[in-house]
């Protein structure tokens, strides 16, 4: 019997669905800590005057820091899943260059959310 035949056995990997689902828990935790439903202060803008953006982070830093945690957690099983997908796409027979394309996309933008948040962090 040979247990490394990949016809018969199906993709192993993390389950894409739980991975989305975290991805989405921890972007959206982070987000609610800077963006307000209720009318109160809110993450400011790049069109605000620096005084509005240095005051904001000069008062609500520990709120800044929870966001910064939050979306810097959001990156790793982002970074998971992309490379869960290209792994199912190839073990699939998938052999285009849009598998490589999709990898480099997703590892940027799960790089670039880990520096934003190292940014975040740093101006808190």
């Amino acid at each position: 019997m040979n247990t490394t035949n990949t016809s018969t056995n199906g993709h192993r990997g993390p389950h894409p669905g739980i991975l989305a689902i975290v991805y989405t828990l921890l972007f959206n935790a982070g987000l609610y800590q800077v963006v307000s439903f209720t009318g109160g202060p809110h993450f400011p803008g790049p069109w605000e005057s620096s005084e509005a953006i240095t005051t904001y982070f000069q008062t609500y830093p520990k709120t800044v820091l929870i966001c910064a945690f939050f979306q810097f957690g959001a990156a790793i099983p982002l970074g998971i899943f992309t490379a869960t997908m290209v792994s199912r796409l190839q073990f699939l027979g998938v052999h285009a260059a849009g598998v490589y394309i999709a990898l480099f996309g997703g590892l940027m933008t799960a790089f670039n959310m880990a520096a934003s948040a190292y940014v975040l962090w740093v101006m808190a």
